[in-house]
């Protein structure tokens, strides 16, 4: 994103954003939680799901924002880490998840990681 927001612009950042986070919500069940956690990141909780659904669920996301027209000339695409719980602390698993998406972005981005 720091890529659009140096060549388009604050505003053509912005609706990239404001798209991904409606396709975020729009394919997250009644159940689960979304939230912007950082200037282009967001923080997504998939209740009652396994290591399986939530890698599965990630990697749908991605593949639907690859395939999302942002009218741009540049692709756009997403890089994630996922965690699923194993009785740690909740400051535990966004540390986790958080390593894992440096993992993808060091890997060369567009790629869902799991800690």
């Amino acid at each position: 994103m720091k890529k659009i927001n140096d060549t388009y612009g604050h505003q053509v950042d912005d609706q990239v954003i404001i798209k991904i986070s409606k396709l975020l919500t729009d394919i997250c069940r009644e159940t689960d939680y979304v939230g912007r956690y950082g200037g282009e990141e967001f923080l997504v909780v998939l209740t009652d799901n396994n290591e399986d659904g939530a890698k599965n669920f990630s990697e749908r996301f991605r593949r639907e924002v690859e395939n999302l027209d942002f009218g741009l000339p540049t692709q756009v695409t997403v890089s994630g880490g996922v965690k699923t719980y194993e009785n740690e602390s909740a400051e535990e698993m966004i540390k986790l998840a958080d390593g894992a998406l440096y993992e993808a972005k060091e890997r060369g981005r567009n790629c869902i990681i799991s800690a």
